[in-house]
């Protein structure tokens, strides 16, 4: 099965990107991380992060951005968020007004 990039909520496992590149795990890594950067959890959390933060911009409430974006809840979103942006979502969203 192909993983769209803009279906953030979907979790995929490394057995199953690697099934679809026909690579063992570690390569799959190895390989994802030379060519983009970072390893795969951490391009979707960034993908995650990164939709949440139009998301709360176009000003969808946090709770259900957390879940549209496939976090857990709330507190991962702004845990997430905070690490990744450096802000909480709250703070994020007072700037854009």
């Amino acid at each position: 099965p192909a993983f769209p990039a803009a279906n953030h909520a979907d979790d995929p496992s490394l057995e199953d990107l690697a099934a679809v590149a026909d690579l063992n795990r570690a390569h799959l890594v190895r390989a994802f991380r030379q060519e983009i950067g970072i390893p795969p959890h951490a391009y979707l959390v960034d993908r995650r992060c990164r939709a949440a933060r139009r998301m709360l911009a176009a000003g969808e409430a946090p709770a259900e951005v957390a879940v549209a974006c496939g976090f857990f809840d709330q507190s991962h979103l702004i845990n997430q968020f905070r690490a990744e942006f450096g802000v909480t979502p709250g703070a994020f969203v007072a700037a854009c007004r």
